[in-house]
């Protein structure tokens, strides 16, 4: 997050603050955890987390809330370490596809959680 809100900057953008909540899909964490006021005195907040985080939060603050991340579905590790996708949330993907497929089928970087 930090490295985004460098880059942010460099690219002038004004970063108010930059916050991390875990489990953003649970409205009781964001209360709790995040800073609400500076979140709403915000033009709009960049939300890195699912889309189920972003609605969560954009359904506590006021502020437009944009979300860049694509969301694949849930899954988990095989013994192996391979990311498999068991519920894809695109419709073109098939359950069992591993991240890696998933991403060079809808042209994607695979991002961090590879490997």
């Amino acid at each position: 997050m930090m490295r985004l809100a460098e880059r942010l900057r460099e690219d002038g953008v004004d970063v108010l603050s930059v916050q991390s909540v875990s489990a953003s899909c649970l409205q009781d964490r964001i209360v709790a955890k995040a800073d609400l006021d500076a979140l709403n005195a915000s033009d709009a907040v960049v939300a890195i987390c699912c889309d189920v985080g972003a609605e969560t939060l954009a359904g506590v603050i006021d502020t437009k809330v944009l979300n860049p991340v694509v969301t694949l579905g849930q899954g988990s590790r095989d013994a192996g370490g391979t990311l498999i996708i068991s519920r894809p949330d695109i419709a073109d993907l098939p359950a069992g596809i591993t991240l890696p497929e998933a991403c060079r089928a809808l042209l994607l970087p695979e991002g961090p959680f590879v490997g």
